[in-house]
């Protein structure tokens, strides 16, 4: 019998017993409660009262001991993430979330109750350390401070969601199930209007955009992308009916939700998703062929047949290839004006969060309007934060890519049918991540403090996943405990 994911039988309680388990369903529900509950205090009350439902939250994570819970927190307070809290300097409800979140997680690590996480998270540590070196020669130290303060809080977050997934795959799955109804409650309130839209300039320009509780449409529709791959995932590592159900709810919200975003480098990012899903797990060419062919065909005759807002959606697509002109775009420039800015200062940039800053300076070639990042990723590293970022970022994703494959092919030479989910979701997880990287090419989006950790947080359960499969399933339990090759929670 296969053993590629077991998990733990509950350690004996110092009476000799066995400590009482809950079920999953009581144990979601009562976090997804809380969840809730927090979203309708904060906006009856306001974020101030984010520490009382927080507290409730996180005391869930610690009662019933299930870290992917924890991990989850977060996710599920999405809706007043960005909320500032008062007093605080800045600071908003996520990152109290992620401070708690860490310190929750830290102790089920100290208890033994989950692994440790691969070394492979010290990629993300390079990363981090070159954001802090750079911030050291940096134009505004106090802004490049608190950006890295944010990529550090990721970093740990990532850390964090690594030994999570990498304790099983039951664990896994009760992190894609809880991010994709909190990604429900975010993009579904946000869809009716937004489909009211109108467009200029062949489409170049759209207005009413849907953007949720994020200050731009394009941070919304990175955030549906990440909900189609969470939702996506869940689907395929499903066990029970359930959630193969909040999976296709899932997907089919967030696609409704990517397109009335009308981000175009959102879209490219979702079709690189699919593309290189099907490349790493050939086994979804059966499942994602037919739906996105049936789903072209529904759009095909909408668009005829002008229902809204499939015409607007047409033409939003159509503007990728016509060349029609946008009078508010000047990429062109800002690539321009990035390149320049690191030739000044090739090795560390000027900084990270400088760029904005930079281009309204009398010698930049954006002198039409400011611009807060250099609408790519890569040249926006070079020149906050030169070559060292640059090759620090390259890092993260090559350790990505070697252990991603190395986990796949493990697991393909298995055989087993559980093994074969754990590979389909790992590709998945995978694919949406190089989905993230292929937009980011072409746009920047994360200046969000709350996209940060989410990417982080999908790196780390990618990281986790992989190791896993390179532990052959048998991630290390705590201290003296039995192990067992049961996976459902």
């Amino acid at each position: 019998m296969s053993t590629l994911t077991p998990t733990r039988a509950p350690a004996p309680a110092p009476g000799g017993g066995r400590r009482p388990t809950l079920s999953t369903g009581a144990v979601t529900g009562a976090a997804v409660f809380l969840a809730v509950a927090l979203v309708v205090v904060i906006a009856w009350q306001g974020p101030v009262v984010a520490l009382a439902g927080l507290g409730l939250v996180v005391a869930v994570a610690v009662v019933t001991r299930r870290a992917s819970i924890a991990i989850s927190v977060p996710l599920l307070a999405a809706p007043v993430a960005l909320h500032e809290i008062p007093g605080g300097q800045g600071a908003q409800v996520i990152h109290l979330l992620l401070v708690a979140v860490i310190a929750v997680i830290v102790l089920a690590g100290l208890r033994g109750q989950l692994p440790a996480p691969p070394r492979t998270v010290l990629a993300g540590l390079v990363f981090v350390v070159a954001l802090l070196i750079t911030t050291l020669t940096s134009i505004d130290p106090f802004r490049g401070l608190k950006v890295s303060v944010n990529h550090v809080l990721g970093l740990l977050v990532c850390v964090a969601a690594a030994a999570v997934a990498r304790h099983s795959h039951a664990y896994l799955r009760e992190v894609l199930r809880l991010w994709t109804l909190a990604s429900l409650t975010v993009v579904l309130p946000n869809l009716p209007e937004a489909a009211r839209g109108s467009a200029r300039f062949g489409g170049a320009i759209v207005s009413d955009r849907a953007q949720g509780v994020f200050a731009q449409p394009n941070d919304f529709g990175e955030f549906s992308l990440y909900c189609i791959g969470a939702a996506l995932a869940l689907t395929v590592a499903a066990e029970r009916r359930l959630d193969r159900v909040i999976g296709i709810v899932g997907v089919l919200a967030g696609t409704a939700a990517l397109g009335l975003s009308f981000s175009r480098g959102s879209w490219i990012g979702a079709g690189a998703m699919v593309v290189l899903a099907c490349v790493l797990a050939p086994r979804l060419l059966r499942r994602l062929v037919p739906v996105v062919a049936g789903a072209s065909v529904v759009a095909a005759v909408a668009t005829a047949l002008a229902i809204p807002p499939f015409g607007l959606l047409a033409e939003r697509l159509a503007s990728l290839t016509s060349g029609a002109p946008n009078p508010q775009d000047d990429r062109p420039v800002i690539y321009a004006e990035a390149f320049r800015l690191w030739l000044e200062r090739p090795f560390l940039g000027h900084g990270p969060g400088t760029f904005a800053q930079l281009a309204q300076e009398p010698g930049a070639l954006l002198v039409r309007r400011p611009y807060i990042h250099a609408h790519s990723v890569p040249l926006d590293l070079a020149a906050e934060t030169g070559l060292v970022g640059v090759l620090a970022l390259a890092l993260v994703t090559l350790t990505a890519m070697v252990v991603v494959l190395r986990a796949l092919g493990r697991l393909r030479r298995v055989g087993d049918p559980r093994a074969v989910r754990e590979r389909t979701t790992l590709a998945v997880l995978a694919a949406l991540m190089g989905g993230v990287a292929v937009h980011g090419l072409i746009d920047v989006n994360y200046t969000n403090p709350f996209l940060i950790p989410v990417a982080w947080t999908m790196l780390g359960l990618v990281l986790g996943t992989a190791a896993r499969a390179h532990d052959g399933g048998s991630a290390p339990g705590p201290r003296g405990a039995a192990r067992t090759g049961v996976d459902r929670p």
